[in-house]
């Protein structure tokens, strides 16, 4: 699924197809901790303490989550910043203050989602950009939730000030 018009390409990985005791390649990566300072320097680990797998850890539901680049600074203050790929997961029930990835009249948008009993909004995360009051006259649809961001080195450069 590729939507050139914004800048939004999506990648699915096919089920694989099995016919055979074939094993499935896992990527795995070395975890030295679980959490890093980014206050007051502590020592740092010269060791690995354990291997992740990154589906796993990451993506709970494989079939039902897409990747997704973004494009665009809406989101920034959401530590989205341009260029950031983004896990989606389809079968999540949107909730009030998760980030989502919409389709608003036909173009595919990554915002907040706010609602209430009574009214829904889609909500950037820079104030450059206007909430977005979804009514009837919109055709708005949520496509899946984001539950990852992942940024390159490249793009945290571009964001030091």
């Amino acid at each position: 699924m590729k939507y050139s018009q914004n800048g939004w390409v999506a990648f699915h990985a096919q089920p694989q197809q099995s016919s055979g005791p074939a094993q499935k390649q896992v990527a795995t990566i070395g975890v030295a901790r679980k959490t890093v300072a980014a206050g007051f320097p502590s020592p740092a680990l010269d060791y690995k303490e354990d291997r992740i797998d990154l589906t796993k850890t990451f993506v709970p539901h494989p079939l039902t989550t897409f990747l997704f680049q973004c494009e665009g600074d809406s989101m920034i203050n959401a530590f989205i910043p341009r260029r950031a790929w983004l896990l989606v997961d389809r079968s999540l029930t949107p909730e009030n203050g998760d980030i989502i990835v919409g389709i608003l009249n036909g173009h595919m948008i990554v915002k907040f989602l706010k609602k209430n009993d009574y009214k829904c909004w889609l909500i950037p995360a820079n104030s450059k950009y206007p909430d977005i009051e979804i009514t009837p006259e919109i055709d708005f649809c949520v496509w899946g939730v984001v539950t990852n961001v992942i940024t390159s080195k490249e793009v945290l450069k571009s964001c030091m000030r």
